[in-house]
């Protein structure tokens, strides 16, 4: 904040001066600025009422003010602020005053040592039964399903695991990049508490199916069965797929159904009340 003074009056007809001077307020963060003006023999309190008619009642009270114009400057407006909003601070505090603060600055940084503690003791108690897992390109892991998005109705009904999964390659030494199906749609580094190491011997509905690739060079994947259809964005027609050697169905535009014309044709025979493309 500061005062620009010595610059032509501006005058009433009956020349009366209504401003010679600029006070200048500068937001430090985003340097929104606000000029008022003012006269140079404008008291403290003048100033306080200025900036609050202009700029507390818009932004708030400040946490600061900084000024050129030395600290009497702004000792002085802070006065008149104070006395503006009917704040009077007490010169001297009296003996036993602030008993009550100093009790409770006492017992917040109790209560700190004992949150330190506290969480020091857990955090030994967990390291000391924690087994840091590490994995080597090209194993094969089971990745937890708490953080990805089902199709299942009920997180209590969901599988915990999803995979077999490969690792392709090591992100530091806490994560992973794992061999994802496209179709997926997420981002494929895990950190390694969601990984676990693949136990033998695996069933054959956790085998993923071998992936044949089209000329263009997408992964196409084998459908097992239509289970249900809608209406999704903009109202066009989805199918939900079950895929051979996947346990999590998935939805697909209704365009890309069209490579497996019989299992669709199967699904609407048996619920022809379901949404379907319209006939031609």
């Amino acid at each position: 904040m500061d005062l620009i003074e010595g610059l032509p009056p501006s005058t009433t007809g009956d020349g009366k001066t209504t401003a010679d001077s600029i006070l200048v307020v500068v937001d430090r963060l985003t340097k929104y600025t606000v000029a008022l003006p003012t006269v140079a023999t404008a008291t403290s309190k003048e100033h306080a009422r200025l900036l609050d008619d202009h700029v507390f009642s818009h932004f708030g009270l400040p946490d600061q003010i900084i000024s050129d114009r030395g600290r009497t400057f702004v000792s002085a407006v802070w006065s008149g602020i104070m006395e503006l909003y009917g704040i009077h601070l007490p010169a001297a505090v009296p003996e036993g005053a602030t008993g009550d603060v100093v009790k409770h600055a006492q017992l917040l940084e109790a209560c700190q040592r004992n949150i330190n503690a506290a969480a020091e003791a857990m955090a030994k108690s967990y390291n000391r039964s924690r087994v840091d897992r590490s994995f080597q390109p090209g194993e094969e892991v089971m990745l937890r399903t708490k953080h990805l998005r089902t199709d299942r109705p009920s997180r209590k009904l969901d599988n915990r695991f999803a995979g077999p999964f490969k690792i392709l390659d090591a992100i530091g030494p806490r994560a992973y990049r794992l061999d994802l199906p496209r179709r997926w749609a997420v981002h494929p580094v895990f950190h390694v508490s969601l990984l676990e190491p693949v136990e033998k011997p695996q069933r054959p509905s956790d085998q993923a199916p071998a992936v044949t690739w089209a000329e263009d060079e997408r992964e196409e994947y084998e459908v097992e069965a239509i289970i249900d259809s809608r209406r999704g964005f903009q109202r066009k027609l989805e199918y939900l797929v079950k895929w051979v050697g996947y346990e999590d169905p998935s939805w697909i535009p209704a365009t890309a159904a069209r490579k497996a014309p019989i299992p669709v044709q199967a699904f609407h025979q048996k619920f022809p009340r379901k949404p379907a493309l319209a006939r031609r």
